[in-house]
């Protein structure tokens, strides 16, 4: 994982005003964190397993001096992130030492797309994209598209491959326009908004001084139920109540959705603030799935092909994995999740209609 370790050289933990840890370094230690409290379970039940872990190398000399390490100590299953342009040699040698490469995040899966052995523990951007796009057209067939491209490179990518995702996907019924926030202002997104169908805007921008005003200005020009789409860091932002934008319907699209109100999440965070004194990040639920789900099926298969541990065992159901084999060999899990915001709460939403009618209901019960 990448612990940017080097970011906390100048942190002085004696004092009171510092972070204690680099920012940075908080999603990777939570994920160990997460892992760490799985292993301790999986431990309880006689089962043993040894974790070690390493700072993701950056370059292709830290690639082969990590490669080689994994030969020389023999590792059978590596699980993590990388960086996109080492992932070809990471996927090459895995291949040829047998080993099983389990990938939390890449920005597409084509570098182990032929590759048996590798999966994306979490579907890449482009799949991503791809999947709410698809899941928007089934519910609005003729929907009108706009894109609101960020500034910051990562948002330029989702930008992109939502783009491309509605280019390939959207009959010749449907429209997409692009504003590139680097060029003008979200006023620019009005010039593509139509009133004959259901607008879905993107609003690819992570940025919580740019969102803000964004939402407000789109809530005053957009037609009515227009949805807004935008990043699962919103959930974060503190200075923006979502509910005061009462014309636009705004929506989250995460393929790591954590339903805090889940009597299970509740159980994690609560284990996880008492173990570490601080609340998990989506990285600290993310370690503790993966390790809950997949080590004890590495351990109860440790000869199996991984195509036999994601996929084989139709009965085990997942609410976070949902692994598909790609065309040529390798595997993504294609969980991905659509919020909306109602009442305050980002729900699933599949259950957008029951939520409101149980809302209804116990409205009802109350006179």
């Amino acid at each position: 994982m990448s612990y940017e370790v080097g970011r906390n050289a100048n942190i002085d933990p004696s004092d009171p005003e510092s972070p204690g840890i680099h920012p940075f370094s908080l999603p990777a230690l939570h994920f160990y964190e997460g892992s760490r409290l799985a292993i301790d379970s999986l431990s309880r039940r006689g089962q043993r397993y040894d974790l070690v872990c390493f700072e993701a190398p950056l370059d292709t000399s830290g690639m082969e001096k990590f490669l080689d390490q994994l030969t020389v100590d023999s590792f059978n299953v590596v699980i993590g992130y990388v960086p996109d342009n080492l992932l070809p040699m990471l996927v090459k040698r895995a291949k040829r030492d047998s080993i099983k490469l389990i990938l939390t995040q890449a920005l597409r899966s084509d570098p182990i797309i032929g590759h048996d052995n590798c999966a994306l523990a979490y579907a890449s951007t482009a799949t991503q994209c791809s999947l709410v796009v698809d899941r928007f057209l089934k519910k609005y067939p003729n929907a009108n598209f706009v894109i609101i491209k960020g500034r910051k490179p990562r948002e330029k990518e989702v930008a992109d491959a939502l783009q491309a995702a509605v280019d390939t996907l959207a009959s010749g019924t449907s429209m997409v326009r692009v504003v590139d926030l680097a060029v003008s202002g979200v006023s620019g997104a009005s010039a593509g908004i139509v009133s004959d169908r259901q607008n879905i805007i993107f609003f690819v921008s992570s940025e919580e001084p740019v969102v803000n005003p964004g939402l407000a200005s789109l809530a005053r020009s957009c037609p009515r139920n227009t949805i807004v789409c935008g990043m699962p860091t919103w959930v974060n932002f503190e200075s923006i109540d979502f509910m005061s934008h009462e014309r636009i319907q705004i929506c989250l699209f995460d393929n790591n959705y954590i339903d805090l109100s889940d009597s299970n999440r509740l159980k994690f965070r609560k284990r996880f603030v008492n173990a570490y004194l601080d609340d998990p990040l989506s990285s600290g639920y993310a370690g503790y799935d993966m390790f809950s789900y997949l080590m004890p099926l590495l351990k109860k298969h440790p000869d199996a092909d991984l195509k036999d541990i994601l996929i084989g065992d139709k009965k085990r159901v997942s609410p976070v994995y949902e692994f598909s084999q790609l065309p040529e060999g390798g595997f993504e899990n294609h969980r991905m999740t659509i919020t909306m915001l109602v009442e305050y709460r980002f729900i699933d939403i599949n259950l957008v209609d029951a939520f409101r009618k149980e809302r209804l209901k116990k409205k009802m019960q109350g006179k």
